[in-house]
C-alpha cells in the first residue's frame, strides 16, 4: 500500500490510462477510484486519505465481458472503527431496461474475492444515474431508482446485500428539481421546491404577499420520511446543491442569475450570498471525509 496522494497523481500521469476518476465514497472516509486503461481491463482503487492506504482491486474474472458500473461502497464499523468494506458493482448490459432483478457483483475486503448477488423486487424498476446518485451512509448504500410507472424511490442495499424500498414523500406534487438526496448529521436528507399553482416559470405570490415557492426538507428516520422544514422564499433561477453536513438548518443553492453560491437558513428563510463564480455549466460532487 502506498500513500494515496502520490499514487493517484502517478496514475493520472500515466499515458496508458484513458480515465482515472473518483466514482464513489463512504461516510467512513473511503474513496473508490476507477482507472480505465487504453489496453486491458479497468481496475478499482480504494483510497483511505486518513491512513494513506491505497488498495488496487481487479474486476471479477468471471464477468470479463460485462459492463461494470460501480455503485458504491458499504462499510462495517464497530465503535467508530472500520472493520471491513464491500464494493457493489453491477453489469450494465443485463440491467439496462426495466426489470425485476438487479444482478450485483460484490467485492469483500475480508475475503479479497468477488461474488454474485441477485436482488429481486416485486415490480420492474431501473436505476437512475448509476453511482452519480449513490450515497454510502451508516452501513447502507442508497440509490435513486424508478418504477416502470415512472414513480421514483430510494433503493437501499446493506452490507449483507439486503434491499429496502422507500418511496419519496412528494410523489403527488409537482416539483421544480430532479430528485436526489444528500446527508446531514448522519441522516439521509431530501429537499425540493414546490409550486402551488403548478407554474414553474414565474415568480407568483399568495394573497398575503408571500411567495408561491415552498422549499420542503425531509429526513429519513426508521425508514420513513419526516418533514423537518417548510419555508417560502424566492427560489427563482436557483439550483439546489446540498445540505450542510454538520448543520441541518443550512442548505446550499447556486444562483444561476448572479452566478454565485447561496446558503439559506432553513429556520427563518434568510439567504447569504457568497463570492461570485465564473462556472456557467458544471457538475457538482460532494465527498465525505472523517
Amino acid at each position: 500500500m502506498d500513500g494515496s496522494g502520490g499514487e493517484l497523481r502517478r496514475l493520472r500521469r500515466l499515458e496508458k490510462y484513458l480515465r482515472v476518476m473518483v466514482v464513489a465514497y463512504s461516510d467512513a472516509g473511503l474513496i473508490l477510484i476507477e482507472a480505465v486503461p487504453i489496453v486491458g481491463k479497468l481496475s478499482f482503487y480504494v483510497d483511505n486519505p486518513v491512513s494513506r492506504e491505497f488498495v488496487k482491486i481487479l474486476p471479477p474474472r468471471f464477468h470479463q465481458k460485462a459492463i461494470h458500473y460501480p455503485l458504491g461502497i458499504v462499510t462495517r464499523i464497530d465503535n467508530g472503527v472500520l472493520l471491513s468494506y464491500k464494493i457493489i458493482s453491477y453489469d450494465g448490459k443485463q440491467n439496462y431496461n426495466y426489470c425485476k432483478i438487479l444482478r450485483l457483483m460484490i467485492y469483500s475486503s475480508e475475503t479479497g474475492l468477488w461474488n454474485d448477488e441477485t436482488v429481486h423486487l416485486p415490480f420492474s424498476f431501473e436505476l437512475i444515474n448509476k453511482c452519480r446518485c449513490s450515497i454510502s451512509l451508516n452501513g447502507n448504500l442508497y440509490l435513486l431508482a424508478c418504477k416502470d410507472d415512472l414513480k421514483e424511490f430510494v433503493l437501499s442495499i446493506d452490507y449483507n446485500a439486503t434491499c429496502r424500498v422507500t418511496p419519496f414523500p412528494d410523489l403527488d406534487k409537482r416539483r421544480k428539481f430532479e430528485r436526489f438526496f444528500t446527508t446531514s448529521q448522519g441522516n439521509l436528507m431530501y429537499m425540493n421546491i414546490f409550486f402551488h399553482d403548478g407554474s414553474l416559470d414565474h415568480k407568483l405570490f399568495f394573497h398575503d404577499g408571500s411567495l408561491d415557492h415552498k422549499l420542503c426538507v425531509w429526513t429519513l428516520k426508521s425508514w420513513e420520511w419526516q418533514l423537518v422544514s417548510e419555508i417560502s422564499a424566492d427560489f427563482t433561477k436557483t439550483f439546489q446543491l446540498a445540505i450542510n453536513l454538520f448543520d441541518a438548518t443550512t442548505a446550499y443553492f447556486r444562483c444561476m442569475k448572479r452566478h454565485c453560491l447561496l446558503s439559506i437558513n432553513l429556520d427563518n428563510g434568510e439567504f447569504v450570498r457568497y463570492l461570485k463564480d465564473n462556472i456557467f455549466e458544471c457538475y457538482y460532487s460532494s465527498f465525505v471525509l472523517p
